[in-house]
């Protein structure tokens, strides 16, 4: 039931920890004694205002309380077990909170409670050395000290951390009035820029289905339930002249499947390597969770394919595709590899033709070798081969999309997901089955948890049975004979489901009609390639069309009918940033502007902003100061005013320019005439004028602002240098020949150093990225030190993973150890709450992101947009 290679990595700690199977996890600690006191009552080292200040803190704990100051955490030495919750759900003292301990033996000992700080702007955690003497204390009356054991799970629960399951069941059901689960999700910060922000919106894998009860009776033809009614895309009119070369391969996948293509096995184990080695730690960067986390060498091995690299470049293959039924990798699906040969026979037998596992199946169909882990999907290959079944690479859509990206192009892979295929993950068998499946996924949580807990899995509820039909222990984790286990789900083309209950019929209705009112006409394919070499990895992406309410529509409005011009997509040698963004100065989004602006000028007789050209930019000098803010500190705000940052607008007419400034200039004036004052000054024989702040803005120095008008465009800096650089700039002929990504970016534009795009992301002084990253490494740390003092014998997040089969690793990339003199277990790099490592991840970022460019425009209702990231590292 495991998949094998899914499975297998982690065999070795299963049969290291066979003993501990065969006594039953059940089996825990016997406690001499317990206790429950006031937290007040332990003695402290630290004495007087100082904790007396700690202790009459104010703390409340709803969820966003727990969100931004994480529940007290109590270290204490081995044979101790401790915990600590509010004695109330309403707002409290800390020392009011109470302290349940338990005790191997009755002896005095002592440990830390670690408290978070209790403000908004304060949530730095400190940890307090306190003793405990049993002798001065009297034992806990019944029920005490799990009622407190409770409400601290609870609250675990509640916060978000790793290990919910767990947590959830220790808690005993305690209620806890206030608290409610806050299902955030970390955002990708550059996922408009990479395009992910336009495939996540257009294929809304993450809207579940509303199921607002529980319903197991399963009566329902799912056949019957209509699916997604948009209209396609006519192609007739867009299609290109002449002849496109099709993938051979293509033309065995249903037309209904999602297809990755690759030039060569070489190719695809490249990707493989780039995702474990690469493209994991950009997402390991903003979470502890990360299930594609050395995802695709599992597959690998699950199928059979982990061979050597040396084999990939010797194997006979011209080509390789991958394609499946769903997009659920990390829990489970299907996936089939087909491969091109001019000797499919070798390599048939070089693959191993000759045996099949329960995890494997290999076949040649016609004179292509396919290896897959669902007998399911071989049929549906060769249902293809065998006519039956209509091809991808047949539809018109993939020919307009294959023009797009030629086969002759030098690509590393190209992917394309038809309008069929995504229609049909928006189809009820499938939106219900994944509904099922997340469904399964907690119900398996949960008995995992009262496996390790109560050490047996028990009865099954009415509804976990209907579910998961009957379950079993298998190498210590709970498999289902229906839903497979957290290790593999059964994908969702195994899973039996002619019948459905009436409340997911109905969900599924009302999730349907939200998804159809996100597009305005038509319905979409979605097709891309990318390349991949030493020191680039490089995206050329199109969605069409772009979902209603998609997160570029405040773009799509700025951008209107205007196109960025040639001369703002250049980027100068001393740039380490440089942005441009197309502006339609008479479409709607700036007709609220110029309408204000119209009020307060009066005496501007045309449109305020009828000067304005079709671009704006944005850039960034190089300079010392990117060398000296980290991202572990950011910018401060008087750092931002002396940056070299500047800003270039176009316009259409020096004559309106000078007018609009010459009545800016006499609003400022008029509203606050000692305010500022305006002066010009010379660099050669260029005037440029200088505006100086003349309010005490808590500066070292006046804060200025210098600008100046050329022929076609208006410049503003609040830096002198930089002004004079721009002036320089000018008696110098560009050449305006312009990259793949530039030339993509008629509507937006973007080249960038990490270094500085970290840094201008902390303005404020805190930086996202990295504080982000050392919050989500503390996440991990009371499930890791609740399998560390239960479990010895086992590395404790090799311990979850094998029992929850969910990978956590720390987001620093070095894992997490024990910390014998602090009594929890730490991350490498960042510590723990209590003692952070200072972490300058200014160089660890820059590392994982390299230099960024990205160009984009907007097409046929859609998005076409290449994104690049390269090993070139900014000042």
């Amino acid at each position: 039931m495991f998949r094998g290679g899914v499975y297998d990595g982690w065999m070795k700690n299963i049969i290291s920890g066979f003993v501990l199977l065969l006594c039953g996890f059940g089996s825990g600690v016997v406690f001499a004694e317990s206790y429950v006191v006031p937290l007040r009552e332990l003695v402290f080292e630290v004495k007087g205002e100082e904790m007396e200040g700690v202790l009459k803190a104010q703390r409340r704990y709803t969820w966003w309380e727990l969100k931004n100051q994480p529940n007290m955490s109590v270290r204490v030495p081995d044979g101790v077990m401790a915990y600590v919750a509010p004695k109330t759900d309403q707002r409290e003292q800390v020392g009011d909170s109470l302290v349940a301990i338990e005790m191997e033996e009755d002896v005095a000992f002592s440990g830390f409670i670690d408290v978070a700080g209790s403000s908004r702007s304060n949530t730095k955690t400190l940890g307090y050395k306190f003793s405990f003497d049993p002798k001065k204390h009297e034992p806990a009356k019944e029920g005490d000290v799990e009622r407190v054991k409770g409400m601290y799970y609870t609250l675990l629960s509640d916060s978000e951390y790793v290990g919910n399951a767990w947590f959830n069941a220790m808690s005993g059901k305690v209620k806890f009035g206030g608290s409610r689960r806050n299902m955030a999700v970390i955002r990708d910060e550059f996922s408009l820029y990479s395009g992910g922000r336009a495939i996540a919106d257009n294929l809304a894998l993450n809207r579940d289905l509303r199921l607002m009860k529980d319903d197991l009776v399963a009566k329902v033809d799912v056949d019957t339930l209509e699916g997604v009614q948009t209209e396609a895309i006519d192609w007739e009119d867009l299609m290109p002249e002449g002849e496109v070369a099709i993938d051979k391969l293509a033309m065995l996948v249903p037309e209904d499947q999602h297809v990755l293509v690759c030039p060569s096995l070489a190719e695809m184990d490249k990707i493989v390597s780039l995702v474990e080695k690469e493209g994991a730690p950009l997402f390991q960067s903003f979470t502890v969770r990360n299930p594609f986390r050395t995802l695709p060498s599992r597959y690998k091995k699950q199928l059979g394919l982990n061979f050597p690299a040396a084999f990939a470049k010797l194997a006979p293959v011209k080509s390789v595709a991958v394609t499946g039924y769903d997009p659920f990798f990390p829990t489970g699906t299907d996936v089939a590899v087909l491969l091109e040969s001019d000797n499919p026979g070798v390599l048939f037998k070089m693959l191993g033709g000759v045996g099949e596992t329960p995890s494997r199946k290999i076949a040649l169909v016609g004179d292509v070798v396919v290896v897959t882990n669902s007998e399911a999907q071989l049929d549906r290959i060769k249902g293809v081969h065998a006519g039956k079944v209509t091809s991808l690479g047949s539809l018109d859509e993939y020919r307009f999309f294959r023009h797009r990206y030629p086969i002759a192009e030098k690509q590393s892979g190209y992917v394309f997901l038809s309008d069929a295929c995504i229609r049909r993950w928006a189809g009820p068998r499938l939106r219900i089955a994944a509904s099922r499946r997340t469904k399964s996924v907690a119900s398996l949580n949960y008995l995992t948890a009262r496996s390790l807990s109560a050490g047996e899995v028990g009865e099954l509820s009415a509804d976990h049975a209907f579910l998961l039909g009957g379950v079993s222990m298998e190498g210590g984790a709970v498999v289902s004979e229906k839903m497979g286990s957290l290790h593999f789900m059964t994908p969702s083309i195994e899973i039996e489901m002619d019948k459905v209950t009436k409340t997911e019929a109905d969900a599924y209705s009302q999730w349907r009609r939200g998804y159809e009112e996100g597009w305005r006409n038509v319905f979409d394919p979605i097709g891309f390639s990318f390349s991949i070499d030493d020191k680039t990895r490089e995206l050329d992406l199109t969605v069409m069309p772009l979902t209603v309410n998609s997160g570029y529509d405040d773009l799509i409005d700025v951008v209107g009918d205007s196109v960025i011009s040639r001369r703002a997509r250049i980027v100068e040698d001393e740039h380490v940033l440089m942005a441009s963004v197309a502006v339609d100065k008479d479409g709607e989004a700036l007709s609220g502007l110029n309408k204000s602006l119209t009020g307060m000028m009066p005496s501007i007789k045309m449109g305020p902003l009828s000067w304005l050209g079709d671009s704006v930019s944005v850039f960034v000098e190089k300079d010392e100061m990117w060398k000296m803010l980290g991202a572990s500190r950011g910018i401060t705000e008087e750092g931002f005013f002396r940056a070299p940052i500047g800003l270039r607008i176009e316009h259409t007419s020096q004559i309106k320019l000078a007018s609009f400034l010459v009545a800016v200039k006499g609003l400022v004036a008029t509203a606050a005439p000692d305010a500022v004052k305006w002066d010009t000054a010379k660099h050669g024989e260029v005037t440029y004028a200088v505006v100086t702040s003349k309010e005490d803005l808590g500066m070292q120095e006046d804060v200025k602002l210098y600008y100046v008008i050329t022929k076609d465009t208006l410049i503003m800096t609040l830096r002198e240098d930089v002004i004079k650089r721009e002036i320089d700039r000018l008696k110098v002929e560009r050449k305006l020949a312009l990259s793949a990504v530039q030339e993509v970016g008629d509507h937006f534009y973007i080249k960038s150093s990490s270094r500085v795009l970290m840094a201008l992301s902390s303005i404020g002084g805190v930086s996202s990225f990295s504080d982000m990253r050392r919050k989500q490494s503390y996440r991990a740390i009371p499930i890791l030190n609740e399998w560390k003092r239960k479990y010895e014998e086992w590395d404790p997040a090799v311990f979850h993973f094998a029992k929850f089969g969910e990978d956590v690793f720390c987001p620093g990339g070095k894992g997490y150890v024990w910390n014998e003199e602090g009594m929890t277990m730490e991350s490498v790099v960042y510590g723990y709450p209590a003692l952070p490592k200072e972490v300058d991840e200014s160089e660890a970022l820059l590392d994982e992101f390299g230099e960024v460019e990205s160009g984009m425009k907007f097409e046929n209702d859609g998005l076409r947009l290449r994104f690049k990231i390269s090993e070139t590292k900014g000042e």
